[in-house]
């Protein structure tokens, strides 16, 4: 069943995609690149790699070996975790950054990297980063981060 409406999702929007003769707007764009984004997540969370394989370019190096490694990650993070998406406007790409947080910090981060005039591009890059670095990071961050003065007091009582 649930195949089936993968299909028919897949169906509709191809269809919208394809069958548009005019230029997209960024709302469109983005809209079809976050239905593909989802569709990657919900796919590393059941261990189903082959299904989105399409979904990359195939001059990303090492692209099997990403997707295990997020499948690894996600698997230990899932159940403790919070998912977040938000999308990073670069230059070049639309960075859809997946992050899953607990109530401390994040824990594993994928990015998803795709063409910024084609709501149908594939994920031209990804990038992931693993509870160590992102540990790494937040540790920096907070030894980084100076604590201001107290405010002074006040001078009448």
């Amino acid at each position: 069943m649930n195949k089936i409406r993968l299909t028919f999702l897949t169906l509709i929007v191809s269809f919208f995609s394809f069958g548009q003769t005019k230029n997209f707007s960024e709302k469109e764009i983005l809209e079809t690149q976050r239905i593909t984004t989802a569709k990657i997540i919900v796919a590393l969370q059941s261990n189903d790699i082959e299904s989105i394989l399409q979904y990359f370019d195939k001059n990303i190096n090492d692209i099997q070996s990403k997707l295990k490694s997020s499948i690894s990650e996600i698997e230990k993070f899932k159940n403790s975790t919070r998912l977040s998406d938000v999308v990073v406007f670069d230059e070049d790409c639309h960075i859809f950054r997946c992050r899953y947080s607990d109530k401390n910090r994040a824990r594993f981060q994928i990015d998803l990297y795709f063409q910024t005039e084609n709501p149908n591009s594939k994920v031209v890059e990804i990038k992931i980063k693993t509870d160590q670095s992102l540990k790494k990071e937040y540790e920096k961050r907070m030894n980084n981060t100076e604590i201001p003065p107290a405010p002074p007091k006040p001078n009448g009582g």
